[in-house]
């Protein structure tokens, strides 16, 4: 190569015109031609040098750009796979050809095989018509304006596709492609759906309550974490005199002449505890003076609902009972009976001062309404109870009557003092006992003797030879003796049930059996002067001859006492016979 540069150059050189001066001194004409070959042999070495050196680096070059390619071609490949292997579908078309593509996932979400779809119009029978329509008119403007988008289409298959149109841009800013990704909604569209229902659901529900609460009688609210007023219901709205939207609006408190601070209070306190709160109020509502017991209570995130209750008319009930009960334990101080009430707690609720004599009891000690189990203990320790042979039974005996009384019972109690007390146990109409003490000693004692006088005074009657009856002021027979039965043969046990005089006298209607014309006369003068409260002495013969002298005494409480001789052995006898 050299060579056939240098004979080159020589010929170039053998071309050239002589100079004149070459033709005066050849040694000159020499020594440029020299360096003129010098120079030429120089340049042409200079180019292979460089000639040889692109060379080498060109090759380098072309080997790097096929290994990159290659690279490339690998990294195409790669990506290529993994949009062909992504769960969702695509359809791209190539910004300057238009070459349309799309992803196996495409087809395969709409259930149709891959040769059915080659080019974008074959997707028009795999969606429904409106959709696609709507799909290819936003696919034309993507392509047409460069403008993106997103929306829904749905398949024949009953799947639900989400789309979204974009542009694909490369590092110049100009567009690479046009791509529609196609993701599969359906089951979250179901969700969606779910979600959607259930929505619906809890804004009817929410309707439903909000109705219920507008036709409640007692105010209802719910606050804002900031505790102001959020909504109000129908009442509420009555009672403050204004509208939901302004009581919302001016966060119209439901306590007038508060400010919002203290009628906030008993919310912040509410959601403070995580409890409901209660508290009662008294003002006027619609000229009224009412008492309300407001209830706030604590509401997820930080909010609180609130109402409110009419209970007006169960204080003044409740301030009439508490008159009612301190005027009956007014009247309870003044009756001699000891008497103390024991509430469910079985705590003394009241005690009158016959309760503290009868039993020697601190007044003081009563009133600080100590339980049934420790009065009973200090009863023992002052020996004023009877002696038990285990106290702890009886304790628990007696304790035991608040689960098992449940009608007044009655009982007597003997005490050590030598006292009876007649002991009465009730239960209490609000829960607990009542136990009244009566002294019944001396009633005993008394009963005692007037027992004991009765027997006397039957003995000496049953024993008198005389007939003896006490007739009622309602013509009843009181009392009566075994002379009284066998002057007038009757059976005691007919006199036993109080008979009438009608009925006794009719039972000695045998007597007088010789003058039936005469008896009804006679027994209604008998009758009429038994009725009669006047003294008298009488002699009467019977048919039968016997002779009966009586007579009627009246007596002070109202009843009439007969008596009866059998006279008639005297008046046979005559009074010389008598006298000797």
């Amino acid at each position: 190569m050299v060579r056939r540069t240098t004979a080159g150059v020589a010929a170039l050189a053998a071309l050239l015109p002589a100079p004149a001066f070459a033709q005066s001194t050849g040694t000159s004409l020499q020594a440029l031609a020299l360096v003129i070959v010098a120079g030429a042999v120089i340049v042409v070495a200079a180019a292979l040098v460089l000639g040889l050196t692109m060379t080498i680096s060109a090759r380098r070059a072309l080997k790097a750009n096929a290994l990159r390619m290659g690279e490339l071609q690998d990294a195409v490949g790669r990506l290529s796979a993994m949009l062909d292997h992504a769960p969702d579908g695509y359809f791209a078309w190539a910004a300057g050809s238009g070459l349309e593509t799309y992803s196996p996932a495409l087809v395969a979400s709409l259930n149709a095989p891959a040769v059915s779809t080659r080019s974008f119009r074959d997707l028009s029978h795999l969606l429904v018509a409106d959709d696609y329509a709507s799909l290819e008119t936003a696919a034309a403007t993507l392509r047409e304006d460069r403008v993106g988008f997103d929306g829904e289409v749905r398949a024949r298959n009953g799947r639900v596709l989400m789309v979204r149109g974009r542009v694909v841009k490369g590092q110049s800013g100009d567009p690479l492609a046009y791509v529609i990704w196609f993701f599969d909604a359906t089951a979250r569209h179901g969700r969606q759906s779910q979600v959607e229902a259930d929505l619906r659901e809890a804004e009817r529900q929410r309707d439903q309550l909000q109705e219920i609460l507008d036709v409640a009688p007692f105010p209802t609210w719910r606050r804002n974490p900031d505790l102001g007023i959020a909504w109000v219901n129908q009442a509420y709205c009555e009672a403050v005199e204004t509208d939901p939207a302004t009581a919302v609006a001016k966060g119209v408190e439901f306590v007038p002449g508060t400010g919002p601070q203290q009628s906030r209070s008993l919310a912040a306190l509410a959601r403070e505890t995580g409890r409901p709160q209660t508290d009662q109020r008294r003002f006027n509502v619609g000229g009224d003076r009412r008492v309300f017991e407001i209830t706030e209570a604590p509401l997820d995130a930080g909010a609180t609902a609130g109402y409110a209750r009419d209970v007006t008319e169960r204080e003044d009930a409740w301030h009439e009972l508490r008159r009612h009960a301190d005027a009956q334990e007014t009247v309870m101080d003044l009756l001699p009976s000891a008497i103390v009430i024991f509430g469910p707690d079985k705590r003394a609720r009241f005690a009158n001062e016959a309760f503290a004599k009868l039993w020697g009891l601190d007044s003081d000690w009563l009133d600080a309404k100590p339980t049934h189990g420790e009065i009973l203990e200090a009863l023992r320790e002052a020996r004023r109870l009877p002696e038990q042979a285990d106290f702890r039974a009886y304790k628990a005996s007696v304790l035991g009557l608040y689960s098992s009384v449940l009608t007044p019972e009655e009982e007597n109690l003997h005490l050590p003092d030598g006292r009876t007390l007649r002991v009465a146990t009730a239960p209490h109409p609000f829960g607990g006992l009542v136990f009244i003490y009566d002294d019944i000693s001396s009633r005993l004692e008394l009963e005692r003797s007037r027992n004991t006088l009765e027997a006397v005074q039957k003995a000496t009657l049953d024993n008198l030879f005389e007939g003896v009856a006490v007739y009622g002021a309602d013509g009843r027979l009181k009392l009566f003796n075994p002379g009284f039965a066998r002057i007038w043969k009757l059976d005691q046990a007919f006199l036993a049930t109080q008979p009438h005089v009608t009925d006794v006298a009719e039972r000695c209607r045998a007597l007088f059996a010789h003058a039936p014309g005469e008896w009804l006369p006679l027994r209604d003068r008998i009758v009429a002067r038994t009725l009669e409260r006047t003294g008298r002495v009488e002699r009467l013969e019977r048919p039968d001859g016997r002779v009966v002298e009586f007579a009627s005494v009246p007596l002070p409480d109202g009843n009439s006492l007969y008596t009866y001789f059998d006279v008639t052995e005297g008046t046979r006898l005559g009074p010389h016979q008598l006298g000797s």
